[in-house]
């Protein structure tokens, strides 16, 4: 007997069939979840600061990053990045953001003009990323994950 015989079997007479079966192939698995308390968390606006991100010098830096910002929110900027280089502070987006601005500062001694870009006259030395999260409320916040700082030099 299968499935579709016990099913529509006894479609007409409307009663439940049950039927024990021993199968020895099988396998039971138990999962527990223990001590989950619900709790009431209140957000923060909060502004956190890295260690110097560059051990030796580099031509080029930029940031990866996964934003979650809930739909209802309004168009504002909710996260900030900001990167503190060989002194001087340049805010940034990530860059697999689809925002306009800017994503990549790098050293060359050539200007190209990219909008993208920030050209520096001398090779990154200092890196310090600063990351802001601002918050509507205490109920609720932007999600930031799968943060990655990428630099290297150029070939």
């Amino acid at each position: 007997m299968n499935f579709r015989d016990i099913v529509y079997g006894e479609v007409n007479t409307k009663t439940a069939v049950s039927t024990i079966r021993s199968i020895s192939s099988g396998r039971r698995h138990v999962i527990k979840i223990n001590r989950i308390a619900a709790e009431k968390t209140n957000y923060l606006s909060r502004r956190a600061r890295t260690k110097n991100l560059i051990s030796s010098p580099t031509d080029r830096i930029a940031i990866f990053a996964n934003e979650y910002v809930p739909n209802h929110f309004t168009d504002e900027e909710w996260i900030k990045y900001s990167l503190l280089i060989n002194g001087k502070t340049y805010d940034i987006i990530p860059l697999n953001s689809n925002k306009p601005g800017v994503k990549i500062i790098k050293y060359s001694k050539y200007k190209d003009g990219e909008s993208h870009a920030i050209i520096l006259d001398e090779p990154i030395k200092e890196a310090y990323l600063t990351i802001s999260i601002i918050t509507p409320d205490p109920y609720e916040t932007p999600y930031l994950s799968n943060l990655k700082v990428v630099s290297g030099k150029g070939v």
